[in-house]
C-alpha cells in the first residue's frame, strides 16, 4: 500500500507530478544538460546555489537518518547531529565540490530540488517548505522509523535505485536557529 510522506491537499492541474521528476533525474539521456532542461521542462528553475530551504533540508534528512540506529527513545541525539552538520554546511564544508550539480525551485518557491551525477550515478533530492502542496510523495515504504521528531523513511523504487525521505515535525522549530523551513525531504538515487 503506498503511503504519503507528507499529508497533502490535492494538486492543482500540474504538468509534472514526482514520478516525472524522479525519471527525469535517474533515467533517460545520459547528457547531464539535457536532464537539467528535463527539469526545467518540468516547471523547474535554475537557481545558482543551495538554497537555505534545501541546505536545511539535507541536514534535518541527515539528522534524521539517526532514528534507523535507534534513536527514537533520545531524539536528543537527533538535534545533536543537526547541530555537528549544520556547523560544517555554515562553513562550506558538508557538500562536495567536486560533483556536476544544478540547484532548481519550483514555481511556488516552496521546493528546491538538488540534481548531481556523484561518481557516475544520478541522483536527485528534493526539500518540501512548511505548507507544500506540490508533489506529493506516495512512493511505496520499505522501512520505516518514527519519534516525536519526525518520520524517517526507506522507499521501495525500482529499476535499481533507492530513496528514502524524513518528515520534519514541528518539534524542530525549537531546535533550529532561527526559522523551520523545512517540513519534509526526499532523495532518490541509483542503487551504488
Amino acid at each position: 500500500m503506498a503511503i504519503a510522506l507528507l499529508a497533502l491537499l490535492p494538486l492543482h492541474a500540474k504538468a509534472a507530478d514526482l514520478q516525472d521528476v524522479i525519471a527525469t533525474c535517474t533515467e533517460g539521456s545520459a547528457d547531464f544538460n539535457a536532464r537539467v532542461a528535463g527539469l526545467e521542462a518540468l516547471g523547474f528553475k535554475r537557481i545558482r546555489s543551495e538554497g537555505k530551504l534545501w541546505v536545511q533540508g539535507q541536514v534535518t534528512h541527515i539528522a534524521m537518518a539517526e532514528l534507523e540506529y535507534g534513536t527514537q527513545d533520545d531524539p536528543a541525539d537527533l538535534r545533536g547531529t543537526y547541530d555537528s552538520f549544520w556547523a560544517l554546511a555554515s562553513k562550506g564544508e558538508l557538500f562536495r565540490d567536486d560533483i556536476k550539480s544544478q540547484q532548481f525551485i519550483n514555481a511556488s518557491g516552496n521546493i528546491e530540488l538538488a540534481f548531481s551525477r556523484v561518481d557516475g550515478d544520478w541522483a536527485c533530492s528534493l526539500a518540501y517548505g512548511v505548507g507544500a502542496t506540490e508533489l506529493p510523495v506516495t512512493l511505496r515504504a520499505k522501512k520505516q522509523w518514527k519519534s516525536n521528531a519526525g518520520t524517517y523513511t526507506e522507499y521501495r523504487i525500482n529499476r535499481g535505485r533507492f530513496a528514502s525521505g524524513s518528515t520534519i515535525s514541528p518539534v524542530w522549530d525549537r531546535w533550529i536557529k532561527g526559522k523551520r523551513l523545512v517540513a519534509a525531504f526526499l532523495t532518490v538515487s541509483e542503487e551504488p
